[in-house]
């Protein structure tokens, strides 16, 4: 058996989970919320919801997710090449990023260090999908390539055009389609 495969397979199964993970809790957290409201609300505000599930779910969902996220990228910086291997490095920051968003929410202090680290994560997995759609790109994986491109056009359009809170949902499900498929593709890596 091939255990450079069974190694990428772990680290690309942590993409996975974290988006699954994140992904029920988000909407378990917004179920138990009637106040959190879909355009108007950003998704850090359910970390701050007066419904203690809700603020708790939001808040374990990005530690843990971000531990996975971590875990991912060191995944794709040991079991890939040049700009996708890059793209691991900038995942690993963006997922320490979504660590400290759920453990400084917006009530903490000012609010200004968990702005802070929400920019951080937004920006470093930015550059994290450029570098692995164009690593993907330049190796020939036409579905990872399409399926990075699709998902950071259209958060680029939701930023562009919608509301703050909407725009910063539709960013964060781009963001898990494209952790998830970069998951997939860790996962069925050769070596």
């Amino acid at each position: 058996m091939n255990s450079r495969k069974i190694g990428s397979a772990g680290f690309g199964i942590a993409a996975l989970l974290g988006a699954f993970i994140f992904s029920v809790a988000w909407i378990i957290a917004v179920c138990g919320d009637a106040s959190w409201v879909l355009g108007e609300n950003t998704i850090s505000d359910l970390g701050v919801s007066d419904v203690q599930i809700s603020a708790d779910l939001f808040k374990y969902a990005c530690i843990i997710t971000g531990v996975l996220f971590a875990i991912f990228g060191i995944g794709k910086a040991i079991f890939e090449k040049k700009a996708n291997c890059a793209s691991g490095i900038f995942t690993i920051i963006a997922a320490l990023a979504l660590i400290a968003v759920g453990v400084y929410n917006k009530d903490f202090g000012n609010g200004n260090a968990h702005l802070f680290v929400a920019y951080i994560f937004f920006l470093f997995t930015a550059i994290a999908a450029i570098l692995s759609g164009y690593g993907d790109y330049h190796e020939k994986k036409t579905i990872p390539t399409a399926i990075t491109v699709v998902a950071f056009v259209v958060g680029l359009f939701a930023y562009a055009t919608c509301s703050l809170a909407l725009a910063e949902v539709v960013i964060v499900v781009c963001i898990l389609i494209w952790a998830a498929a970069q998951g997939v593709k860790l996962a069925m890596e050769k070596a």
